[in-house]
């Protein structure tokens, strides 16, 4: 229980902090630069497949912290899409390296919080979610690097 408080704790400082820094980058955007075209190499695609696995795992988080079961279980099966349309072949090595490591229980751990209609095996299916979604946030470098 103690792991799973502190995992949420640590995981809505980093979504906060990552907010911050969004917001500070945003402001310093100049109307030229947000006149240019958007990019479209294959670094920016693989960017965006796994920003929004990490969107859709806090999303997990948050509805588990508001105790709504229904709604994790949602968010759990948008997490699972998201983490099957990461096109692993696109990532750089050392996030590829640990994609292939945690591929499989990110997808089964987020299956089973999809399934359970139960809030307790939610959170402790969570908890082992999150132990590799931290490794993986932590070498792709997500919004703001995790330390």
């Amino acid at each position: 229980m103690k792991n799973l408080i502190l995992t949420i704790i640590f995981l809505s400082f980093a979504n906060a902090q990552s907010k911050i820094l969004i917001n500070e980058q945003d402001s310093e955007h100049t109307t030229s630069e947000t006149m240019e075209m958007p990019r479209t190499t294959t670094e920016t695609v693989k960017a965006d497949d796994l920003t929004l696995a990490f969107d859709r795992y806090f999303e997990v988080k948050k509805s588990l912290v508001e105790g709504d079961v229904n709604l994790t279980s949602t968010k759990a099966t948008e997490l699972v899409k998201s983490l099957e349309n990461v096109q692993m072949n696109e990532l750089k090595m050392d996030v590829h390296m640990v994609w292939m490591k945690v591929m499989k229980d990110l997808k089964a751990d987020a299956k089973k919080i999809a399934k359970s209609k139960n809030k307790n095996s939610q959170r402790k299916f969570f908890t082992l979610l999150s132990n590799n979604m931290y490794s993986l946030i932590k070498i792709a470098k997500y919004k703001e690097p995790v330390k």
